[in-house]
């Protein structure tokens, strides 16, 4: 029987048709209940900075997407969590 691995990309939020964000996060849900971590923390000590100018929150958003997916990590759903504010999950097939 398959088992999966199961993740969310949480509090992104949409106004007037333009992507903003209010403290992105990346939730992992395990065995033991959940583990968050803010996304711009995930990526300050990778990359902070692009020609000199710091990188909104809505392209850590995009990058963390983008590599959820190269890590093999299927989006399966979306959801709201408030007014505006959603959250996208993903899938990946446990070794």
């Amino acid at each position: 029987m398959q088992k999966w691995e199961y993740c969310a990309v949480t509090e992104i939020s949409a106004n007037d048709n333009k992507l903003n964000t209010y403290f992105p996060s990346l939730i992992q849900f395990i065995k033991q209940g959940s583990h968050i971590e803010e996304i711009r923390s995930i990526h300050k000590a990778k990359e902070t900075k692009r020609r000199g100018l710091l990188i909104s929150e809505e392209e850590l958003v995009a990058k963390t997407i983008f590599e959820l997916g190269e890590q093999g990590w299927e989006m399966v759903g979306m959801g709201n969590t408030g007014p505006n504010h959603h959250m996208v999950y993903f899938k990946r097939p446990k070794d």
